[in-house]
Formats: structure tokens, sequence, C-alpha cells
């Protein structure tokens, strides 16, 4: 009888031990499957994070090299960062659960924060200054045109939005010609067409003093200057559009132009609004080419970057963020910004109304160098005969 409940207590304690053993093994398991499911969606995203953090660190160094294949390497990299920014921060979630993986989620949530922090407007320290106090307040449109746009659409526009100035980029000698007869209402006018498609008009419904074209970069491109004056102050206007950068070379060339514009606007006394059709990504290092020399802000406002441009839902992937922005120097405000939507074209109008707050300063007129105005030789097949020296006089002798 004793031997019987022995072998019963051993039977049941043998028993409850397996039953002990099978449940721990249980929790045991439901505990690691949260990790395990975190570290295989780690492995899953692990390339996608690394790339992305290439390219990242790639965008960031856009800034030390803007020239020659690297420099356009970088300068498309860097186009990507906003999207890098999203990728990263997807890629921490699962990563930062995984115990093996949780320095890479470290890596990548400092790297997403740190290129936020710099392609970020709130906190962009090239931004313009909004206004404070106005005296004065004016609008200025600013139209790039492309192969989908009409110059009705063009008119349509400038009409709705009624800007007391309007830069078009990108005009050609009949494009001019069928803008003249439509916008009666500005009755000023900087005309300076091109028919390879570099050509500005400034339209303007105050007077416009000084007005030049200035051709300047490797290709001679005319860039457009004038001065527009309200009744308490005056802006001069620099408007032009630069190549469309599509391999290295061409981005050289936009680089070369940005920088001949850099110090042409860094000589203009007085505020300055430079417009156009920039070609110009705000993220690269190369957009220092402009802003460098002449301290030039772009001009943003809100709490995202608002681009003009829209190719279709392939930008979320491959966008390269093409925005034709309006820059400012000091001694110009901003009091509000708009894109304008229900526009024909892909590359929609800009609209900004600034302030000015140069009541008591006094005019110069902008001074530039002859060879800055001088247009470009025509080429010829015969060529244009060199003129020839003016022969010196002899002097007379006493």
């Amino acid at each position: 009888m004793e031997q019987e409940q022995v072998d019963s207590l051993t039977t049941d304690s043998v028993v409850d031990s397996a039953e002990e053993s099978a449940s721990q093994k249980k929790a045991r398991a439901k505990r690691e499957r949260g990790p395990q499911i975190a570290f295989d969606l780690s492995m899953a995203v692990a390339p996608f994070a690394l790339a992305t953090i290439l390219v990242t660190i790639a965008g960031l160094s856009s800034a030390f090299i803007s020239s020659g294949s690297a420099g356009w390497v970088t300068e498309l990299c860097a186009s990507f960062r906003t999207q890098c920014v999203i990728l990263l921060l997807i890629c921490t979630i699962p990563t930062v659960l995984s115990k093996p993986w949780r320095i890479m989620a470290l890596v990548c949530g400092f790297l997403a924060l740190f290129s936020l922090l710099l392609v970020s407007p709130v906190l962009d320290m090239n931004k313009a200054a909004p206004a404070k106090d106005s005296y004065l307040s004016f609008s200025l449109l600013e139209v790039v045109l492309d192969k989908s746009t009409t110059m009705d659409e063009v008119v349509r526009v400038s009409l709705e939005t009624n800007p007391e100035l309007l830069t078009i980029t990108g005009v050609t000698l009949d494009d001019m010609a069928s803008l003249n007869e439509k916008l009666q209402s500005y009755h000023i006018r900087a005309l300076y067409p091109n028919n390879n498609g570099h050509g500005v008009c400034i339209y303007s419904k105050v007077p416009l003093k000084s007005s030049k074209v200035l051709y300047l970069g490797k290709e001679k491109l005319p860039v457009a200057v004038t001065s527009a004056f309200f009744e308490y102050g005056w802006v001069n206007i620099v408007a032009f559009k630069a190549p469309e950068v599509t391999d290295a070379d061409s981005m050289d060339r936009r680089n070369d132009l940005m920088e001949s514009v850099s110090n042409v606007v860094s000589s203009i006394n007085g505020p300055v609004i430079v417009s156009g059709n920039m070609n110009l990504t705000p993220y690269a290092g190369s957009s220092a080419k402009l802003t460098g020399k002449a301290k030039l802000k772009v001009f943003r406002s809100g709490l995202s970057i608002k681009p003009n441009s829209y190719a279709g839902p392939q930008d979320f992937i491959v966008n390269r963020l093409p925005v034709d922005d309006i820059y400012v120097n000091d001694k110009v405000a901003y009091l509000d910004r708009s894109v304008i939507s229900g526009f024909e074209g892909r590359l929609l109008p800009v609209k900004g109304v600034f302030s000015l707050n140069n009541k008591d300063e006094k005019f110069q007129a902008p001074k530039f160098a002859e060879e800055l105005t001088r247009p470009p030789a025509k080429s010829s097949k015969a060529g244009s005969p060199e003129p020839k020296p003016a022969k010196k006089k002899d002097k007379k002798k006493h």
C-alpha cells in the first residue's frame, strides 16, 4: 500500500513537471515570437535602409561636390532626401524592436532627423524673413513656360491673380507677340525674347527704370534686370531661365550661370527679387552657387515646401522635386506665398506678396560692365570680320 502511494506521488510529480515544462516552452515561444517577427521584418527592410543611408550620405555630400559626374550623382541623391526621410523612419519602426538591429535603428533615426532638419522649411536658415511691419506691399507672379503651356492659359491666370509684376521665362518671339496683344493692362514691359527658349518678359503696372539684359554664363544666356518703382518704394527685379539639367555637363553650365547671376546681384544696391526657371533643386549644395555671394534667401512659407511641378504619381518614387522658387535679399520680406492650381501647364505659377522697407533709401541705378550687356556674337559660315583696331594718331612734333 505504501509502495503504491509512493509510486502514485512519483507519477503525479513527473506529470506536473511535464505539464509545467510544456507551459514554460509555450510561454517562452510566445515571448520570443515578437522579437523573431521584428528580426524577420528587419531583415526585409535592411537592404532598403542601407540603400537609403547611402543615398542620404551622398546627398549630404552635394554641399562639397557640385561639379562633374560626381557632382551630378550627389545632386540626384540630394533630390531624393525627402523620400529618404520617409523610408528611414519606416525602417526604424521594426528594427528598433529587434535587439540585434537596434543600433541600425538608431542610425536610421538619426540620419532621418538630420536630413529632415536640413530640408525642412520650418528650420531652414536660408528662408526669407516674414514681414513684421509693412507700409508697402505688392505681388509678383512667376510663370515658367513649357511645352504644355498655352499663352491663353498664361493670360487667364495673370488676369485672375492680377499681380503688379509678372515675370515669364522661356519666351520666344511668337509667345511675346501673342502676350503683348492680350496683356494690355500691363502697359510697361521689359521684353527680352529668345528663340532658343531662354527669353524673359517682365510685365509691370508700375514704372520700370534702368532695364537691361545681361548675357551671362558660358552660353551667354539673357538675364533681365530692371527696377520697379512704386509710390513709396522701389525694387530691383532679376529674371532668367537656366539650362535644363540632364547630365553633368548641363549641370556645370547651370552652376556657372548661377554663379554669374549671384555676382551680378551682389553688386546691385537696394532690394532685389530673383525670379525665373532656376532648374535648381533646393536640397542640393549647388543652390549655394546662386544664394552664396548675393546672400539671397529662398522664398518659402508654411510647414513644407510646396513644389510647383507635378509629373504624375511617379513623383513620389523618383521625385527630383523641381521647384521654381523666388529668391530675395535681406531688404525684401514676404507676406504670403502660394502656388496657383488649376493651371494647364505642368509647371504651376508661383505668386508672392512682398513687403519693402526702403522708403528713405535713395535709388541708385545698377551699373554693369559693358561686356555683360553685349549680345553674343552671331555665328555664320563665312564668319564675321573682326573690327580693325583704330590707328593711333602720331603726335605732332614741335
